[in-house]
């Protein structure tokens, strides 16, 4: 299986909202190819509504874990 880096904001209104890190560590915010960070400054700013509890980057591993055959690892956290 492929590595797979995903960038996640939980916020008290929904579980996540997840962006896929592509190769050159950017993110496709709305049409825009940014970093993370980048990313979750200007979700705070644009979306003032939400209030996020936790960003972070995460890779998933090929470890078990209960039903699934992989783990997420954090990476980087933001909040």
């Amino acid at each position: 299986m492929e590595e797979h880096i995903l960038f996640a904001i939980h916020t008290l209104h929904r579980p996540a909202h997840k962006w896929v890190v592509n190769e050159d560590g950017l993110v496709d915010f709305f049409g825009d190819m940014i970093t993370p960070a980048e990313a979750f400054e200007r979700f705070n700013v644009e979306y003032p509504m939400f209030t996020a509890v936790r960003a972070d980057v995460s890779v998933r591993t090929m470890v078990p874990n209960g039903i699934y055959s992989y783990t997420w690892n954090e990476v980087e956290r933001f909040l």
